[in-house]
């Protein structure tokens, strides 16, 4: 059948992005560097981002975003520097950080020790 496309065999539909990101490499071989990348095309498993250093399969990965933060690892590596693909399938996705900064800020000033010390707790104990 001369001209018919290739069925897809994705899963889930890909969508184009262009998010930035940085990128923390969390293997010993790279010892937590960083670089800014580009999320490219997303779906609902993983990511396609576009970076300048070449990563090897099996890097976990850590992605953090402007409201986003992301946890992977590298499933392929595509392309020539200085532009390099990579294929990230998602262990964890944490969505709306923004807000829970929020939420958080009077948490934790709710949970702040207050002036008195362990020793003034025990003392008024004793007595």
């Amino acid at each position: 059948m001369a001209g018919s496309a290739a069925p897809e065999r994705r899963k889930y539909p890909r969508f184009a992005c262009n998010e930035p990101v940085r990128l923390s490499l969390l293997s010993d071989q790279f010892k937590g560097k960083t670089l800014d990348a580009t999320i490219v095309g997303m779906s609902q498993g993983g990511l396609r981002i576009e970076t300048s250093l070449n990563v090897p399969v099996g890097t976990l990965i850590k992605m953090e975003g402007k409201d986003t933060l992301f946890l992977g690892e590298v499933v392929y590596c595509q392309g020539d520097e200085p532009v390099l693909h990579l294929g990230i399938i998602l262990t964890r996705a944490l969505y709306g950080l923004t807000e829970l900064r929020r939420i958080h800020k009077p948490l934790q000033e709710a949970l702040r020790p207050t002036a008195e010390t362990a020793d003034d707790l025990v003392e008024a104990g004793r007595s």
